[in-house]
């Protein structure tokens, strides 16, 4: 018997119909750390779940291949291929094509845009947490319900690492030593490259409303969210006379989710000020046409409301507001694992307290086990 849960991305020039043995489910299923899904995504762990055979068209009631060309096909390895929405960025599909045979040869969909997550997948554990170096996500999500989730340092049923593993970092700058002022960023095929700076004179000049990760977006709050004290959220430790850390946390509301594909998406607020683009070596630009990086792609997910992701491996960078372009929201899946590890602690204040949009969640067991840690 089959159970079919409909697959759409946030722009829905991409519906499909993923079928799953019902006896199977819910699917226990394991967060994937590598520097792949990472850096090909954006995001800090890629989640996909495994199902029977191809896509299936949605506008038959048979069960069809479904066509996929408004999809990106990505291969990031010579036996993986991935494959994005060409117009929102959401990544669809995982496919396994290396090995001939027909348990070598699948297919996985992101749980995120799944309609119904809860009955379907259960998290087991997180695999390839040795690439992040520092624990990466597996720190913030320790346990679902009452279960303890493995954490392999690379493959199912290898060598486990426990919570506040951190790995010896040895990779060195061009004066050969650690850079302290500065951290790279970049996409999976490197279309897409940047460097973040540390805080100065210029990370103060915006002035901009509470996030919902800060302060919830109720009636009650309206005016609280607007900031009017005018209060440098951003900049931690919060009124620090010189900060040295931006605030960073999780997102689930629907259009993170359906434009990713992942359940909660992991953001970085900073200062287009300290984004320097590697090509420019100036302040990225993200308005002008003319001095936008090249290969970067622009969707609007709302009015005013922009995201910008690699037009090559579907990398998510930047989220923005085009009355708030002092302050960019960059996705902190790119930022290079070799310099502080893939979560970056010694250059992100993550936010303990809340997950923006929590409401918003198509599936209670990821949020929970996050706000479980991160409140702690």
């Amino acid at each position: 018997m089959t159970t079919y849960v409909r697959a759409k991305c946030h722009c829905q020039q991409n519906v499909f119909k993923i079928p799953f043995r019902t006896d199977s489910l819910p699917i226990p299923n394991n967060l994937c750390h590598c520097n792949a899904c990472r850096h090909s995504t954006g995001q800090l762990a890629g989640y996909h779940v495994r199902f029977e055979g191809m896509p299936l068209s949605i506008t038959t009631e048979a069960d069809e291949p479904a066509d996929l060309e408004n999809l990106t096909k990505y291969q990031t390895s010579i036996k993986a291929a991935r494959y994005f929405c060409s117009t929102c960025s959401a990544h669809m599909f995982w496919q396994s094509i290396g090995d001939a045979g027909k348990d070598r040869q699948y297919w996985e969909v992101a749980v995120g845009l799944l309609e119904q997550v809860d009955g379907i997948v259960k998290v087991k554990g997180h695999i390839y947490v040795g690439e992040t170096l520092d624990g990466g996500m597996a720190d913030h999500f320790i346990s679902a319900g009452d279960k303890v989730l493995a954490r392999y340092a690379q493959g199912e049923g290898g060598e486990q690492l426990p919570v506040g593993w951190r790995a010896v970092l040895k990779k060195a700058s061009k004066e050969g030593q650690q850079s302290e002022e500065w951290i790279q960023a970049y996409c999976h095929c490197r279309t897409v490259s940047f460097i973040i700076t540390r805080p100065n004179s210029q990370s103060s000049i915006p002035s901009c409303p509470y996030p919902d990760l800060l302060v919830p977006g109720t009636e009650e709050n309206t005016a609280k969210a607007q900031n009017p004290t005018d209060r440098k959220w951003w900049l931690r430790p919060t009124g620090a006379s010189k900060p040295k850390k931006y605030l960073a946390g999780y997102c689930a509301c629907a259009s993170c989710r359906l434009t990713s594909g992942a359940e909660v998406l992991a953001w970085v607020f900073m200062p287009r000020a300290n984004i320097i683009d590697t090509k420019t070596n100036e302040p990225i630009q993200l308005e002008d046409e003319n001095h936008r990086p090249k290969g970067l792609k622009q969707y609007i997910s709302s009015h005013g409301r922009y995201r910008e992701f690699c037009s090559t491996c579907g990398a998510i960078a930047f989220r923005w507001k085009i009355d708030r372009t002092g302050l960019l929201d960059v996705a902190a899946g790119l930022f290079d694992q070799e310099q502080g590890g893939a979560r970056a602690d010694g250059w992100f204040d993550w936010i303990r307290d809340r997950i923006g949009f929590s409401e918003d969640a198509i599936g209670n067991e990821t949020i929970i086990g996050l706000i479980e840690v991160i409140t702690k």
